[in-house]
């Protein structure tokens, strides 16, 4: 009878103490996000700020899923992984994704090299540079008034896959300009050996506001609330 009263309580326990995992998906964005590749684990800003948010959310634990960045978004968009953790909101992205309150913000810059402009560039609006040619990452939002600039042709943009190849594609002279987030810029020409041959221009593109995004067809999709309660929490007390 004991050994049969500790199964029960072992059993018992265990499942009081299962967690939810919720998988999350996207491609390498340092400092927010990076990903080692021989432990499997992920870290960076973004790592760091949900930990925070979903200690206040327990049963709940998150994993993170390394997929290029236009796949991530297919990817949650088909309910095959639960969500992505940082995601610019468009009324387009509805469709497929239910969206937090916003947890993070960054700005935007382009950026050009030093010795091609040594006199600097500055722009008002973006008809101001239709005379450059631009290069911007696969799959990122950039904002409305960006997006149909873009479609309409009235500047010029090339799209490549990441931020690394970004600002190799900037130094070798295939774009005068690049539009990428300032940290991620500055750590990237840091790791490159650029961070002295590119210069922000002097008006930043626009400010990120970030969310996380679930599947429409993930059940993760219902800790919305909860997560949205933890966010106004940490920012009311200055965590955030």
């Amino acid at each position: 009878m004991k050994i049969f009263l500790t199964m029960l309580f072992l059993i018992f326990s265990h499942l009081a103490i299962a967690e939810e995992v919720i998988t999350l998906t996207s491609d390498p964005y340092p400092p927010y996000l990076e990903f080692n590749k021989d432990t499997g684990t992920a870290s960076g800003v973004v790592v760091d700020t949900l930990g925070k948010i979903f200690a206040n959310i327990p049963g709940v634990k998150l994993e993170y899923k390394l997929l290029p960045w236009e796949r991530a978004l297919s990817s949650v968009a088909n309910g095959d992984v639960d969500g992505i953790p940082q995601l610019s909101f468009t009324e387009e992205r509805l469709e497929h994704y239910v969206f937090t309150d916003t947890y993070l913000t960054g700005k935007l810059n382009l950026y050009y090299k030093s010795d091609k402009y040594p006199n600097g560039i500055d722009w008002n609006e973006l008809k101001d540079l239709s005379g450059y040619s631009i290069g911007a990452i696969n799959g990122y939002n950039y904002g409305d008034v960006w997006n149909e600039a873009e479609k309409n042709g009235h500047i010029k943009v090339h799209r490549v896959l990441n931020p690394e190849r970004l600002l190799k594609f900037l130094m070798g002279g295939r774009a005068d300009l690049v539009l990428v987030n300032d940290q991620v810029a500055n750590l990237m020409a840091k790791k490159l050996g650029f961070s002295d041959k590119i210069t922000p221009v002097s008006k930043p593109v626009k400010t990120y506001i970030w969310h996380m995004a679930f599947s429409k067809k993930s059940d993760a999709k219902n800790h919305v609330d909860a997560i949205n309660k933890a966010i106004k929490e940490l920012k009311a007390s200055g965590e955030l």
